[in-house]
């Protein structure tokens, strides 16, 4: 299976809604080979989660990982329990911060 090679890049209004807190939800462009989209971060849903992962984007650690698994509601017919999740993966162990606490949404 071809990997994706995965560039992450904060949107100029996204930057500004993040430092100035004009924006109720933040916002990501995802730039891939097969295309880009857009991701919105829930802080008031996972606020430490949410503050970590704009940290990495900002600080650019995402540039050039790749997806390697992704869930949605069709792809788990029998599972009880659904989820909805994209992990990625490949940051440098020189970029890595220090480990956040689980948060449960």
């Amino acid at each position: 299976m071809k990997r994706l090679v995965v560039i992450i890049t904060v949107c100029l209004l996204a930057v500004a809604d993040i430092f100035y807190g004009k924006a109720k939800n933040p916002r990501v462009l995802i730039d891939t080979e097969l295309g880009s989209f857009v991701v919105e971060i829930y802080k008031s849903a996972a606020p430490v989660t949410a503050v970590n992962f704009l940290k990495h984007v900002t600080s650019r650690d995402f540039d050039n990982t790749v997806f390697f698994r992704t869930v949605t509601m069709d792809n788990q017919p029998k599972d009880k329990i659904k989820i909805e999740v994209i992990q990625a993966g490949g940051v440098s162990k020189k970029k890595e911060f220090p480990p956040i606490k689980h948060e449960t949404t």
